[in-house]
């Protein structure tokens, strides 16, 4: 008989993400996966809240819905308004009120420890202000993806040395649901296609330029023999991984974009591949 994982990661990476909802519905259901501690980033931390909260269709119906009745990932004319730029924030923002009340947020507490990274940008930019600090994020992406590309590094170090400091929110230690949504929205935290969020009253940035797979949530001690969902392929995962974790990635190429908030369609077809690759992962031999 297989023993379920007790602690899991789910790995950043905007609607991509929808492929771990998928994946999750079908391990879950199998019982492959019994969750004592999770660990979280960026939208990942979303995903873990509709899996702990047990409305994964619930989220992914929300997100289709709204997705289908938005036109435009961006809104020129609003430069001029009050309104957005950007859609994203407020689309955000209503799926996961629509997740997360009083009763699923005592659910999610009651199912598992879930930890959420957040970045804080270098001490550097907020001493020169609020526009370094939005400027950081650029800088520090770019970090990640030069590391990326040049060392092939599955956990890039470039941007914590460029001063980005991790900081983890425990859900256990919030008051209520509204808490949980801001901390999800602060990890996932991205000018200017979202607001630039602040958090006891210094701002944050998406936790994804500190570790985007997110194991760097989980508390150390619960590290090993975890199971990390990712949210994109890394043909060369067998060479670059080397934490004693269990990674599953998706085993095509996910059709959608990050933010592209515009196709309902891409987000079934994204949740369908987690369901299929679920199910190949629940087929697999394991002890």
């Amino acid at each position: 008989m297989r023993t379920p994982f007790t602690n899991v990661v789910f790995a950043g990476g905007g609607c991509r993400c929808m492929w771990q909802a998928g994946f999750w519905s079908v391990v879950a259901a199998e019982r492959i996966v019994e969750p004592r501690k999770v660990a979280a980033v960026s939208a990942g931390s979303a995903i873990a809240a509709m899996a702990l909260a047990g409305r994964i269709e619930v989220g992914v119906d929300a997100f289709v819905e709204r997705v289908a009745a938005n036109r435009r990932n961006a809104y020129p004319r609003n430069a001029f308004s009050a309104r957005p730029l950007f859609p994203h924030g407020e689309i955000y923002r209503s799926i996961l009120a629509e997740i997360i009340d009083g009763e699923t947020f005592a659910q999610i507490n009651a199912r598992a420890d879930l930890h959420i990274l957040i970045s804080r940008p270098p001490a550097w930019s907020d001493r020169i202000g609020r526009v370094a600090v939005a400027a950081s994020l650029p800088l520090g992406i770019a970090a990640y993806a030069l590391e990326r590309r040049l060392l092939g590094s599955l956990h890039p170090r470039w941007p914590s040395r460029l001063g980005f400091r991790k900081d983890i929110v425990r859900a256990r230690d919030l008051d209520g649901p509204e808490s949980l949504i801001d901390a999800v929205l602060a990890s996932s935290c991205t000018p200017p296609v979202t607001p630039l969020y602040r958090r006891d009253g210094q701002p944050v940035l998406d936790g994804g330029l500190v570790d985007n797979i997110g194991v760097e949530a989980m508390p150390e001690r619960s590290r090993a023999g975890a199971l990390v969902l990712l949210s994109k392929r890394y043909p060369n995962l067998d060479q670059i991984a080397t934490r004693s974790v269990t990674y599953v990635q998706p085993s095509a190429d996910i059709p959608i974009l990050k933010w592209d908030y515009t196709r309902p369609d891409l987000v079934r077809k994204t949740f369908e591949l987690g369901m299929r690759d679920g199910a190949a992962f629940v087929a697999q031999p394991r002890g």
